[in-house]
């Protein structure tokens, strides 16, 4: 699946993209004479929201890629989300980022026809429930 395949570079995306920054926000603290311990610790705290979003988006890939509707209609949520952050991104003049993009798009994809096919044919099929006869 497509859709599939472009989250799964949005999320690798997204984790470049939050380790760059982190990185360089640690050299530059380092450099500026912070201790170690301290710049490890405000880099560790700038980090743990995304890492977690990454994290949660992951495992819900993984759940949509076992053919959970459920894992689908999150990450279309996680889209619309993503898809305000890039909004909310252009209008503030900063730089949009590719993930974001590869993220709704993948979504997109899961919901075409071809997509929403696929899903009902790994949905299970429900046993028809037998009520016993009444005794005599």
């Amino acid at each position: 699946m497509c859709g599939l395949a472009l989250q799964w570079i949005a999320i690798a995306l997204a984790v470049v993209a939050l380790a760059i920054p982190l990185i360089r926000l640690l050299a530059l603290a380092v450099m500026d004479g912070i201790p170690l311990p301290g710049a490890l610790g405000v880099v560790t705290l700038i980090a743990v929201l995304p890492g977690a979003l990454v994290a949660v988006q992951s495992i819900v890939l993984v759940f949509a890629a076992k053919g959970r509707n459920w894992a689908r209609i999150l990450l279309g949520v996680l889209a619309v989300l993503a898809a305000i952050g890039a909004v909310s991104s252009v209008t503030a003049d900063l730089p949009l980022h590719p993930g974001s993009v590869l993220s709704i798009i993948g979504v997109v994809l899961l919901f075409l026809p071809a997509a929403n096919a696929w899903y009902r044919s790994r949905r299970t099929p429900s046993v028809p429930r037998t009520v016993p006869a009444p005794q005599r």
